[in-house]
């Protein structure tokens, strides 16, 4: 017998996205339309795509790459530094859940960390590797998180 999950009303059945992951995603939502204006065309090169790692070889940046994430992390104009600090506490929202997992990629953050802290890591990881500017933001930003707050499985 097949039981259907009779969950909110309008879903179809479907169950609904788990909540920390609609809140992150939520998180960089509001934080691109609240802070960011439209990027001109052309304005960041993200050059030629090559894969920078074998677990994320098989992706093309489709909506921050590491370059752009970079760029946004050390420019003077507040907007993009918003848009920044949003994407990296997205990301760092996401991988606090139990298990949670961007990527493939793991952290065991604490909760207690500063977002000047993660952004502080996120950043100093991508101008140390610059093999992972060209491979999605949320995937260096994440693994990149995983160096900073390593979990322990043993």
């Amino acid at each position: 017998m097949r039981v259907r999950f009779q969950g909110l009303q309008g879903t179809g059945g479907r169950r609904p996205w788990p909540v920390r992951l609609r809140l992150g995603l939520a998180g960089v939502v509001l934080a691109a339309l609240a802070l960011v204006g439209p990027v001109p065309a052309g304005s960041v090169d993200r050059g030629p795509v090559v894969a920078a790692d074998p677990l994320f070889s098989h992706e093309r940046p489709r909506f921050r790459s590491g370059a752009e994430l970079l760029a946004d992390c050390t420019s003077e104009a507040p907007e993009r530094r918003g848009r920044c600090a949003g994407y990296v506490m997205a990301i760092a929202d996401v991988l606090g859940g139990a298990g949670a997992r961007v990527d493939g990629v793991e952290a065991c953050l604490k909760g207690d960390e500063s977002l000047e802290e993660l952004i502080a890591a996120v950043r100093r990881h991508l101008e140390e590797n610059p093999a992972r500017r060209s491979i999605k933001g949320d995937g260096a930003a994440a693994y990149a998180l995983s160096l900073y707050r390593p979990c322990d499985h043993a």
